[in-house]
């Protein structure tokens, strides 16, 4: 039995904003020095995330691509959040760009449903386990970059879903990935 050696890479809404009064998200650009929460929270970068920080120099240095997998998502919800928008769509495509990925600049990470409570808001949220397939990007010239997370409903990957009022928009997410040498 053999055992790969990785890196993990956690990106939270929360180190952008702590906020979680879906007001401050809704139809506006919420920016930190960390990052910007756009198109109703659909949409996060995170800036200057350091690759070499981030996975040791040793590590780093070592190997000339990466392979990115997404392992788990968490979604919560506001203090007021509640699914009953009739047009919401719980299946959602979760797509990253940023990074150098050997098939183009943005990637589909995973197609999962993300079921928050229909009747309580701020109760729990939603953790999917992803069984997406890996991706590949080549070490960047620059040891910084952006990396950005969009979620769509199933039925695009182009348009953001768009609540009717604040009280539909998601809580702050997580995103779990590992990382390994190739």
């Amino acid at each position: 039995m053999s055992f790969s050696e990785s890196r993990n890479l956690i990106l939270r809404t929360t180190d952008i904003s702590f906020s979680n009064n879906p007001v401050d998200y809704f139809n506006t650009t919420l920016t930190s020095p960390t990052g910007s929460v756009t198109q109703n929270r659909q949409s996060t970068t995170w800036t200057n995330i350091n690759l070499r920080t981030l996975m040791g120099n040793e590590f780093y240095n070592r190997f000339s691509q990466f392979e990115l997998k997404l392992m788990q998502i968490s979604v919560g919800q506001t203090t007021q959040g509640l699914r009953t928008d009739a047009s919401y769509d719980a299946t959602k495509n979760v797509y990253l760009s940023g990074l150098p990925f050997t098939t183009g600049e943005r990637v589909l990470l995973t197609s999962t449903v993300v079921n928050l409570p229909l009747t309580y808001a701020g109760r729990g949220g939603a953790t999917v386990q992803s069984c997406t397939t890996s991706n590949i990007f080549n070490k960047t010239e620059v040891e910084s970059v952006n990396i950005t997370v969009d979620v769509f409903p199933s039925t695009s990957s182009t348009q953001f879903y768009q609540p009717a009022t604040s009280n539909l928009l998601y809580g702050h997410s997580e995103y779990l990935f590992e990382i390994y040498g190739i």
